[in-house]
């Protein structure tokens, strides 16, 4: 069956031909439905509506709910990490790190989380991505770039960077912050999710590799991003 996407994205789909895409990991996909059906999934459930692949290198494709995730080092001196940020929940780094060192700031570097295909597996989902790959995310009208870059629990798809939150607020995505300084940075997050329907596309072997830094790694992760969306959806026209 076609994937039929929400209105509201239209715009931001345009091009992107859903009829050549097939569905991929159905085990995983399984998992996300169980859990929601789970008496722990009723509170926050992944509303996983289609997980696809397109065809000839295409990305890897996927609607859910979006979770804010706050895994990372600090943003700056002087300000919280991803465990005081989250203290339910969150790491003081990622999965990803900088070929320098470090991981990636969740209030400074929009990223997604990729599931693991299994508890601690260590290893994502779908077998044709990584740490690294870049991806766009789009709720409604707007449009994040990102980077794929934690692994999170094999249970739960749908969770996204404090950047990416704010890259894509509009109705319907509330701040991902309930306490913010002066300068309006992050000090605590809120624990809400975007509900339903926020798409993601990741493409497979993307990744910027050791270029990538902390000081370039929003810039070139949009350009590189955006680049490989609009030449994806501008062949599927």
């Amino acid at each position: 069956m076609v994937f039929v996407p929400p209105p509201a994205s239209l715009l931001q789909l345009r091009g992107v031909d859903f009829e050549r895409a097939r569905t991929c990991a159905p085990d995983a996909k399984a998992i996300y439905d169980a859990f929601d059906a789970s008496p722990a999934g009723q509170e926050d459930p992944n509303r996983c509506k289609a997980l696809l692949e397109f065809p000839d290198g295409g990305p890897v494709f996927w609607s859910a709910k979006m979770a804010v995730d706050a895994d990372g080092p600090p943003a700056g001196p002087g300000l919280p990490d991803g465990n005081e940020l989250d203290p339910a929940s969150g790491r003081p780094d990622t999965s990803f790190t900088f070929a320098d060192g470090g991981g990636l700031p969740s209030a400074l570097i929009p990223y997604i989380v990729l599931p693991q295909s299994g508890p601690r597996s260590n290893r994502p989902f779908h077998p044709a991505l990584a740490m690294g790959d870049l991806a766009v995310v789009i709720y409604r009208s707007k449009i994040s770039p990102a980077i794929c870059g934690d692994l999170g629990p094999y249970r739960l798809i749908g969770e996204a960077s404090i950047r990416v939150h704010e890259n894509l607020r509009q109705r319907g995505v509330p701040d991902p912050c309930k306490a913010r300084d002066a300068q309006g940075n992050c000090l605590k997050i809120l624990n809400e999710s975007v509900a339903e329907d926020v798409l993601i596309f990741a493409f497979p072997s993307s990744a910027l590799g050791p270029r990538l830094t902390l000081r370039n790694a929003e810039r070139d992760i949009r350009k590189a991003a955006l680049s490989r969306y609009n030449a994806f959806r501008g062949s599927g026209a």
